[in-house]
């Protein structure tokens, strides 16, 4: 467990690696960050995901993105 709950590396890693492949793949594209955030929000959930989006909403509230 990490402080904030979960392992989730640990609990799935196989399901990790396509996450964080996404992530190192948009940052070594060409956008801005606001993109770069409602790209980070919007994915997951377009899959189900009613996590990812909740974490990923503050970056993105900062970034100006409404």
């Amino acid at each position: 467990m990490t402080m904030q709950g979960l392992g989730y590396f640990d609990a799935a890693p196989d399901a990790m690696k396509p996450m964080v492949a996404l992530e190192a793949s948009l940052g070594h594209m060409l956008i801005s960050n606001p993109l770069h955030e409602v790209l980070k929000t919007r994915a997951p959930q377009i899959n189900g995901c009613a996590f990812c989006p909740n974490m990923h909403l503050p970056a993105a509230r900062q970034a100006r993105v409404s």
